[in-house]
């Protein structure tokens, strides 16, 4: 850990600390990993309402390369799922305004089918969609067991007008 951002998660968490060394995010080992790899999984965990952070803890005494620091597991942040929501897009030309990632068979193993992205100005903007929204069903029918592949290309071929999404959204933990 180079740098904790004073407002991000882990800050709000305040377990990690600099110098700490992330051993695996998600069940994802980043022991030996390329600095560009390791980033990726990070980026990846954004998206998710509940991400699993395993640390080494580092004294100022163990330096960077001692290995005698204690492994310890935080979540950041925590959540709980909300009932699902209907959602009633308005497909244009540009399509339905976001990207997902997850799906049966994706990098990660079986997951949930979840929006990544959202694209500025997009149908999935204006109705109100965000990043990390589990996307369970589409006109009516469920996303469960598909890819990201199959799902996508189910929504490419709906024809312009509304399409009624159902989504799961991650409820805030309130203290």
């Amino acid at each position: 850990v180079h740098k904790v951002f004073p407002c991000g998660l882990a800050a709000q968490e305040g377990t990690i600390q600099k110098g700490d060394e992330v051993l695996s995010i998600n069940g994802l080992t980043l022991r030996g990993a390329k600095h560009m790899d390791a980033t990726a999984v990070l980026r990846q965990a954004r998206n998710q309402n509940l991400a699993v952070v395993v640390i080494c803890k580092r004294t100022d005494e163990e330096g960077k390369g001692g290995g005698n620091g204690r492994g310890e597991e935080v979540s950041v942040p925590t959540g709980e799922q909300e009932a699902p929501l209907s959602v009633d897009v308005e497909k244009g030309a540009g399509g339905i305004g976001f990207s997902l990632e997850g799906g049966r068979g994706s990098i990660q193993g079986d997951r949930p089918l979840v929006i990544n992205r959202i694209f500025k100005g997009g149908a999935a903007e204006q109705s109100g969609l965000r990043c990390g929204d589990e996307l369970l069903q589409v006109m009516g029918v469920s996303l469960h067991d598909m890819t990201r592949f199959e799902a996508w290309n189910m929504i490419k071929a709906l024809p312009e007008g509304s399409v009624t999404l159902v989504i799961r959204r991650a409820q805030v933990a309130k203290e």
